[in-house]
C-alpha cells in the first residue's frame, strides 16, 4: 500500500468516526408510535457503520498503519439532540449522501487494489443507508 493510499484510508477512518450517523446513535431522538421503527432502523444503521469502520481500522492495523484517534463531533451536532427522529433522519440521509460522494472520490483516487477492497464495503454501506433511511 502506498503512503498516499494509507493517508487516504486514515482520512476516511477519521471522517467516518465523526459522522452524523455515528452521532445520531447517542442523540436521543424522540420517537412515538410508528416512528419507533424509524429510530430502530437509525440505530441499526449506526451500529452497522461502526462495525464497518472497525473493519477498516483492522485493515489499517494489519498493514502497520496508525489508526487515527477519534475526535470530538462537530459542535453543531448538539443542536440535534432530543429532536424528532424524522427530523434527524433527513439530516442523516443528507450526511450519508455527502459521505457517498466523498467515498466515491476516495475510491477513485486509490491506486492499489488492497485499499480499494478495504474501502468498497464502506461505500456500499453508505449507499445502502442513504437509500434505506429515507423516512
Amino acid at each position: 500500500m502506498t503512503p498516499t493510499d494509507a493517508a487516504r484510508l486514515q482520512d476516511v477512518y477519521r471522517r467516518e468516526g465523526v459522522s452524523l450517523l455515528r452521532y445520531a446513535r447517542s442523540a436521543a431522538p424522540h420517537a412515538a408510535g410508528p416512528a419507533r421503527k424509524l429510530r430502530e432502523d437509525l440505530f441499526r444503521a449506526a451500529d452497522e457503520a461502526a462495525a464497518a469502520r472497525d473493519v477498516l481500522g483492522a485493515v489499517l492495523e494489519a498493514n502497520r498503519i496508525a489508526v487515527p484517534q477519534s475526535y470530538a463531533f462537530p459542535a453543531v451536532f448538539t443542536d440535534l439532540n432530543c429532536v424528532a427522529v424524522r427530523y434527524l433522519l433527513s439530516k442523516v440521509v443528507a450526511d450519508r449522501a455527502a459521505a457517498v460522494t466523498a467515498l466515491e472520490t476516495d475510491l477513485s483516487a486509490l491506486s492499489d487494489p488492497s485499499p480499494r477492497a478495504a474501502l468498497q464495503p464502506l461505500l456500499d454501506l453508505a449507499r445502502r443507508h442513504r437509500d434505506r433511511l429515507v423516512g
